[in-house]
């Protein structure tokens, strides 16, 4: 019985101590707007040098929360390059298909809803410098 009981203590502080797995990490809120108008549906992807990333995704409100390995796991600090993308709603292809010369007919790319600069971290102009008490961070793609 002591044995369970044991066991079962340690369980419970193992399942505790994975809402800490990453402690280092810190909750990182971004605002995109365009022309002071919050953007919703935009991708945020922020990249270090070292090839590591952390994503969100705006709300209604233009607010993301960015995470790195699940939602609400916070951002380990760095200074990061930003990325953000947003395209309009395709509906799925309509196209034809002619299995006899296997040739289908053309499907549009989706149309960018911000300016393209903003889809590579070389060209956006943007970074984000994440600290231990970092505020909410604005970034503008209205030009």
């Amino acid at each position: 019985m002591r044995i369970f009981l044991i066991f079962g203590l340690s369980v419970l502080l193992l399942g505790l101590s994975g809402c800490s797995e990453h402690p280092d990490h810190v909750p990182v809120t971004v605002q995109i707007n365009d022309k002071g108008q919050p953007v919703e549906g935009v991708s945020v992807t922020f990249v270090a040098a070292d090839g590591s990333y952390a994503i969100g995704f705006t709300e209604a409100n233009g607010v993301a929360k960015m995470y790195t390995y699940r939602p609400n796991d916070g951002v380990k600090p760095g200074t990061y390059g930003v990325k953000l993308s947003k395209y309009e709603k395709t509906p799925a292809p309509t196209g034809s298909y002619d299995p006899a010369t296997d040739t289908a007919s053309p499907v549009s790319d989706p149309m960018p809803l911000i300016p393209k600069k903003f889809i590579d971290t070389e060209t956006s102009g943007l970074t984000a410098v994440v600290e231990k008490k970092t505020p909410l961070l604005v970034f503008e793609v209205g030009e």
